[in-house]
Formats: C-alpha cells, structure tokens, sequence
C-alpha cells in the first residue's frame, strides 16, 4: 500500500482536494438536517460517474485532476445547495 509519502505532489493535491469536496457534501447535508442513513463519500462516489448537465454533460470525475476543474465541481455543489444553477 502506498503511504502519503510516496504520492506525487499532484495525488496529495487531488486527494486533498477530494476530502474538501466530500466535506462540503457533508456540510450540505447536516445544514439539511438530513443526516441519517447518508453517507456523503458513498453519495460524491455515485454522483462523480454521473454525467451533469451544467458541466456540459461531463462527469464531474472527468475535472478532478485539475485545481481548475475541482473549483468548477465544489462551485457547482454550492450552487445545487443554494438551488442557483448559472
């Protein structure tokens, strides 16, 4: 198994930037007061596959290389919070 250590700069990079992502789903969900029975890791994992009409049809795991393109999903996850798609 390969331990923090041994990942690129870009992998530290990607997996951190996939921990604030799955944490802003949490954070949604607990301000919802719909907790139980969700896991959030499980619901981002599902989701990611997924193609999303407001990433012109990508699958949102098609951005998560990029700073840019994890921007442009945490972006997006705040909007469908707010239920303000632009």
């Amino acid at each position: 198994m390969r331990t923090p250590a041994d990942l690129s700069v870009v992998e530290r990079e990607r997996r951190v930037g996939l921990v604030k992502l799955i944490g802003q789903v949490e954070s949604i969900v607990q301000e919802s007061g719909e907790l139980e029975g969700f896991t959030a890791a499980q619901w981002f994992n599902d989701w990611i596959t997924r193609p999303v009409l407001a990433l012109g049809g990508r699958k949102p795991e098609e951005l998560l290389d990029t700073l840019e393109g994890r921007e442009a999903v945490s972006k997006l996850l705040a909007q469908m919070e707010s239920s303000a798609f632009a």
